[in-house]
């Protein structure tokens, strides 16, 4: 099928059927494709490493090893975490009770104080009534006094008048001459 021709310089040229020449065109095609394919491959710096290293499992195993120790560090720190977290927990909740005790203790204190300051309010005014009883009491006791003593002043006032008139009645008995001049 294929024919050979030769040509001056010394090269060989064969020559193919339509058919043979459509199928090399198209391998033509794909390995154009596979190269555009290849220089547009994206290489990752693993991949590099993967082509440059002899022992790439050694290293990736070694990866992982520090991982791994990576971690175990960041579990044991957790774990220490949540026991702080703990700590200062039950810290809080020691103290929210000492708190509370005391706050029930201030309460009671409280309790008694008023009781204290009511009793003390209630005496105060029971005094304060006795005082102004007190007060009112000797206030009558004044009015009381004074109109008795104004009433006996009045009473010896009259007999005051009546002594100075029977004075008068026995002057004029004695001396009548005498008390026409006074006057």
């Amino acid at each position: 099928m294929a024919s050979t021709r030769s040509i001056d310089r010394g090269l060989t040229f064969r020559s193919f059927s339509p058919r043979e020449h459509r199928k090399m065109r198209m391998e033509i095609d794909d390995l154009r494709t596979k190269a555009r394919n290849i220089q547009n491959f994206k290489i990752t710096r693993e991949i590099q490493e993967f082509l440059n290293s002899s022992d790439f499992d050694a290293k990736i195993s070694s990866e992982i090893q520090i991982l791994e120790q990576t971690i175990a560090k960041e579990a044991e720190n957790h774990a220490n975490n949540v026991q702080a977290t703990h700590v200062h927990l039950q810290e809080l909740i020691d103290q929210v009770e000492k708190l509370r005790k005391e706050n029930d203790g201030l309460d009671q204190q409280l309790g008694e104080i008023n009781v204290s300051v009511n009793e003390r309010d209630h005496i105060h005014e029971i005094k304060a009534e006795e005082h102004m009883a007190a007060k009112t009491r000797g206030r009558m006791h004044l009015i009381l006094q004074r109109s008795r003593l104004i009433e006996l002043a009045k009473v010896q006032a009259q007999e005051i008048a009546i002594l100075r008139a029977e004075v008068e009645r026995l002057r004029m008995r004695t001396f009548p001459a005498l008390v026409q001049i006074e006057h």
